[in-house]
């Protein structure tokens, strides 16, 4: 399984069966919350959306082979989003006039009402 994330490339790409249950504040540098900056997770079967609304977020993987999240990150930049599947570690360095929202999807089984 391929976990280079390259929003250009689009290399991560969810299932066609998932529903929107959130979103986060929209952030910027001042208010993005420690935990964020931070190597961490979605929850088992949870994929997140980060959204770069303005300025750019620094995505680091840090899954895989060799990736410990130190080494040079994806830059997301405004008008672009990138998927974070589910259970992959990663963390964010948002510009100074970066503003992004995560929003967070899970699969359906397609019998969702409304």
């Amino acid at each position: 399984m391929n976990t280079n994330y390259n929003p250009q490339e689009s290399v991560m790409q969810p299932p066609d069966n998932l529903v929107a249950t959130g979103s986060s504040p929209r952030f910027d540098a001042n208010t993005v919350p420690a935990m964020l900056l931070q190597d961490h997770s979605t929850a088992t079967g949870v994929w997140g959306r980060l959204v770069v609304h303005a300025g750019t977020v620094e995505f680091f993987e840090v899954n895989g082979s060799g990736g410990d999240g130190d080494g040079s990150g994806s830059p997301v930049a405004a008008g672009e989003s990138l998927w974070i599947a589910p259970e992959h570690r990663h963390r964010v360095t948002p510009s100074a006039d970066a503003e992004f929202e995560v929003e967070f999807y899970r699969v359906t089984d397609g019998n969702e009402n409304g």
